[in-house]
C-alpha cells in the first residue's frame, strides 16, 4: 500500500469471483473495480456485520430423543408390531401388505390366457 492509502480510513470487502479481500476507501462504495488479485470486475460494497451464531442450547431445555419425535410406523394388520409405511411385507409375521400383483406374475397370466386361447382356436380349427 503507498503512504496515501494508509493515512486514509480503509475497509475491507471480498471480491465476487475469487473472494479475496480488497482494500479501498470507504467513499468508493458502490462503483465498480477491477480485483487486484484475480483481474476481474467486481462491486466495491461495506460489508455488513456478521450473523449472530445460532443460540445454544441451555441444560433446562428438554432434549429430543428418538422416542419423542413423531413415528411414522404403523401397526401391522396381523400382529399389531410396528411397521414402516414403505414395508411390503412384516418382517415379524410376514404378512403381506401390497396386495398388488408383480409385473411378473402378470406376464405369466398373460402368457397363460394367451397360450390358452391360441390352443382353442387350433382345436377348432381341426
Amino acid at each position: 500500500m503507498n503512504a496515501t492509502m494508509n493515512a486514509i480510513e480503509t475497509t475491507t470487502c471480498p471480491c465476487l469471483y475469487c473472494h479475496h479481500a480488497i482494500e479501498f476507501d470507504p467513499a468508493e462504495s458502490g462503483r465498480t473495480t477491477e480485483c487486484p488479485h484475480c483481474g476481474k470486475e467486481t462491486d466495491l460494497y461495506i460489508p455488513g456485520p456478521a450473523p449472530a451464531p445460532p443460540p445454544r442450547p441451555t441444560p433446562d431445555a428438554p432434549r429430543q430423543t428418538l422416542h419423542a419425535l413423531p413415528s411414522r410406523l404403523r401397526p401391522c394388520p396381523d400382529c399389531s408390531r410396528p411397521l414402516s409405511p414403505t414395508a411390503r411385507a412384516c418382517p415379524n409375521c410376514g404378512y403381506v401388505t401390497d396386495k398388488t400383483p408383480s409385473r411378473l406374475g402378470t406376464l405369466f397370466l398373460i402368457i397363460f390366457v394367451l397360450a390358452g386361447l391360441y390352443a382353442i382356436s387350433r382345436a377348432m380349427n381341426l
